[in-house]
Protein backbone atom coordinates (compact mmCIF):
# COMPACT_ATOMS: atom_id res chain seq x y z
CA UNK A 1 0.00 0.00 0.00
CA UNK A 2 2.64 2.39 0.79
CA UNK A 3 4.49 1.50 -2.44
CA UNK A 4 1.71 2.52 -4.57
CA UNK A 5 1.35 5.74 -2.63
CA UNK A 6 4.84 6.91 -3.91
CA UNK A 7 4.91 5.48 -6.99
CA UNK A 8 1.42 7.51 -7.61
CA UNK A 9 3.04 10.60 -6.08
CA UNK A 10 5.97 10.17 -8.04
CA UNK A 11 4.05 9.85 -10.98
CA UNK A 12 2.13 12.83 -10.20
CA UNK A 13 4.87 14.87 -10.08
CA UNK A 14 6.29 13.67 -13.08
CA UNK A 15 3.39 14.83 -15.47
CA UNK A 16 3.20 18.13 -13.66
CA UNK A 17 6.64 18.88 -13.96
CA UNK A 18 6.00 17.54 -17.82
CA UNK A 19 3.14 19.58 -17.81
CA UNK A 20 4.64 23.03 -16.95
CA UNK A 21 7.47 22.53 -19.29
CA UNK A 22 5.42 22.26 -22.15
CA UNK A 23 3.00 25.27 -20.78
CA UNK A 24 6.14 27.23 -20.50
CA UNK A 25 7.19 26.21 -24.16
CA UNK A 26 4.20 27.22 -26.13
CA UNK A 27 4.57 30.95 -23.90
CA UNK A 28 5.02 33.36 -26.33
CA UNK A 29 4.51 37.30 -27.14
CA UNK A 30 3.62 39.06 -30.30
CA UNK A 31 5.24 42.76 -30.26
CA UNK A 32 3.10 45.43 -31.40
CA UNK A 33 5.00 48.51 -33.01
CA UNK A 34 3.37 51.59 -34.96
CA UNK A 35 6.71 52.76 -37.83
CA UNK A 36 5.74 56.02 -38.33
CA UNK A 37 8.05 55.68 -41.69
CA UNK A 38 7.77 53.97 -44.74
CA UNK A 39 10.69 51.01 -44.43
CA UNK A 40 12.69 48.16 -46.05
CA UNK A 41 12.42 44.52 -44.91
CA UNK A 42 13.95 40.99 -46.56
CA UNK A 43 13.72 43.47 -50.00
CA UNK A 44 10.14 44.78 -49.53
CA UNK A 45 8.99 47.65 -48.85
CA UNK A 46 6.50 48.58 -46.17
CA UNK A 47 4.65 51.53 -45.68
CA UNK A 48 4.42 53.61 -42.02
CA UNK A 49 1.67 52.21 -39.92
CA UNK A 50 1.07 49.63 -37.21
CA UNK A 51 2.36 46.05 -37.13
CA UNK A 52 2.63 42.84 -35.61
CA UNK A 53 6.08 40.75 -35.01
CA UNK A 54 5.83 37.41 -33.96
CA UNK A 55 8.53 34.86 -33.80
CA UNK A 56 7.81 31.52 -36.22
CA UNK A 57 11.17 29.88 -35.01
CA UNK A 58 12.32 31.66 -31.77
CA UNK A 59 14.98 28.60 -30.88
CA UNK A 60 16.57 28.37 -33.99
CA UNK A 61 20.11 30.27 -35.07
CA UNK A 62 18.35 31.84 -37.74
CA UNK A 63 15.16 33.64 -36.72
CA UNK A 64 11.65 33.59 -38.86
CA UNK A 65 9.42 36.03 -37.45
CA UNK A 66 5.98 36.62 -39.07
CA UNK A 67 5.56 40.86 -39.83
CA UNK A 68 1.77 41.54 -40.56
CA UNK A 69 0.43 44.59 -41.04
CA UNK A 70 -2.71 45.62 -39.05
CA UNK A 71 -4.76 47.79 -41.46
CA UNK A 72 -3.34 47.15 -44.62
CA UNK A 73 -3.62 42.73 -43.93
CA UNK A 74 0.06 42.53 -45.35
CA UNK A 75 1.91 39.67 -44.40
CA UNK A 76 5.58 38.93 -44.60
CA UNK A 77 8.30 35.85 -43.47
CA UNK A 78 11.51 38.07 -42.21
CA UNK A 79 14.63 35.83 -42.07
CA UNK A 80 16.65 36.98 -39.40
CA UNK A 81 20.30 36.22 -37.83
CA UNK A 82 19.81 35.32 -34.32
CA UNK A 83 22.04 37.38 -32.11
CA UNK A 84 23.71 36.30 -28.39
CA UNK A 85 21.29 36.06 -25.75
CA UNK A 86 24.09 38.27 -23.68
CA UNK A 87 22.50 40.87 -26.20
CA UNK A 88 18.70 40.30 -25.05
CA UNK A 89 18.12 42.98 -22.21
CA UNK A 90 16.48 46.22 -21.38
CA UNK A 91 13.37 47.04 -23.60
CA UNK A 92 11.41 45.40 -26.21
CA UNK A 93 12.72 47.31 -29.62
CA UNK A 94 12.63 47.80 -33.07
CA UNK A 95 15.34 49.05 -35.02
CA UNK A 96 16.16 50.80 -38.49
CA UNK A 97 19.05 52.02 -40.04
CA UNK A 98 18.56 55.38 -41.58
CA UNK A 99 20.05 56.57 -44.97
CA UNK A 100 18.51 59.88 -45.92
CA UNK A 101 14.79 59.21 -46.36
CA UNK A 102 14.89 55.24 -46.41
CA UNK A 103 14.77 53.27 -43.24
CA UNK A 104 15.65 49.35 -43.59
CA UNK A 105 14.91 46.90 -40.66
CA UNK A 106 17.85 46.15 -38.43
CA UNK A 107 17.33 44.33 -35.38
CA UNK A 108 14.47 43.39 -33.21
CA UNK A 109 14.76 42.94 -29.80
CA UNK A 110 12.43 40.91 -27.28
CA UNK A 111 13.95 40.42 -24.40
CA UNK A 112 10.49 38.29 -22.37
CA UNK A 113 11.26 35.60 -24.93
CA UNK A 114 15.58 36.18 -24.46
CA UNK A 115 15.38 37.10 -27.93
CA UNK A 116 17.33 39.40 -30.49
CA UNK A 117 18.25 39.50 -34.22
CA UNK A 118 19.64 41.48 -36.67
CA UNK A 119 18.79 41.55 -40.23
CA UNK A 120 21.31 41.07 -42.76
CA UNK A 121 21.67 43.85 -45.46
CA UNK A 122 20.56 43.34 -48.65
CA UNK A 123 22.07 44.68 -51.67
CA UNK A 124 20.64 48.00 -52.06
CA UNK A 125 21.31 49.06 -48.48
CA UNK A 126 24.83 47.44 -48.50
CA UNK A 127 25.17 50.44 -51.39
CA UNK A 128 23.69 53.10 -49.46
CA UNK A 129 26.20 52.16 -46.33
CA UNK A 130 29.28 52.46 -48.42
CA UNK A 131 28.31 55.97 -49.80
CA UNK A 132 27.05 57.11 -45.85
CA UNK A 133 26.97 55.55 -42.27
CA UNK A 134 23.87 54.36 -41.10
CA UNK A 135 21.71 56.23 -38.57
CA UNK A 136 19.84 54.48 -36.00
CA UNK A 137 16.00 55.00 -35.57
CA UNK A 138 14.85 52.76 -33.03
CA UNK A 139 10.88 52.08 -31.94
CA UNK A 140 9.20 51.33 -28.67
CA UNK A 141 7.48 48.23 -28.96
CA UNK A 142 4.35 47.02 -27.15
CA UNK A 143 4.59 43.33 -25.96
CA UNK A 144 0.67 41.12 -26.36
CA UNK A 145 0.35 37.86 -25.10
CA UNK A 146 -0.95 35.35 -27.59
Amino acid sequence: MKKNIVTTIVIATFVALISVIAVSAQVSSRLSVNVPFDFYANGRVFAAGSYTLESISPHNSTATLKLSGEKNAEIAILMLQRDADTKVFGDAVVSFNRYGDAYYLAGVSNPNERFAAHAIQSRSEKNLAKAAPAQKATVAVKIKGR
